[in-house]
C-alpha cells in the first residue's frame, strides 16, 4: 500500500502515514444508516403494545366473521370507523394543524 499524503498543518511530517482499509466518509448518522441497511433511518419496528393491539384487532375481526356470522363488509366498515376515530384522536392530541386537515380533506374529496 502506498503512503497517503495527509494535510497535517505546517511543520508536521505526514509522508509516512498509511491508510488502513477503505476510505471512510463522515456522514450524518441517518444517511449512513440508510446506506448501510438499505432502509430509511426513520423506519422503526413496532413495540410490544402496538403489535398486541394489531393481533387482537385481527383476531376479533376473524372471530366476528367466522363465528358470529357478521358479513365481511360490516367488519371492514367497523375497522375503518375505528381507524378514523383513532386518527382523529391522535391528531387532536398532538395539536395537528387545521391547515393540514383542510389539505387532507381537499385531497380526499377531489379523489372521490
Amino acid at each position: 500500500m502506498e503512503p497517503v499524503a495527509v494535510s497535517g498543518g505546517p511543520g508536521r511530517r505526514t509522508d509516512n502515514i498509511r491508510q488502513v482499509g477503505p476510505p471512510v466518509a463522515k456522514q450524518h448518522p441517518s444517511v449512513s444508516s440508510c446506506v448501510e441497511h438499505g432502509v430509511p433511518a426513520s423506519a422503526r419496528r413496532l413495540n410490544g403494545a402496538e403489535a398486541i393491539v394489531i393481533i387482537v384487532v385481527v383476531g376479533v375481526s376473524a372471530v366476528l366473521v367466522a363465528l358470529a356470522g357478521v358479513p365481511s363488509v360490516a367488519v371492514l366498515q367497523l375497522l375503518a370507523g375505528a381507524g378514523f376515530i383513532a386518527g382523529v384522536t391522535i391528531a387532536l392530541s398532538t395539536r395537528f394543524s387545521f391547515q393540514a386537515v383542510r389539505t387532507v380533506l381537499k385531497a380526499v374529496l377531489t379523489a372521490a
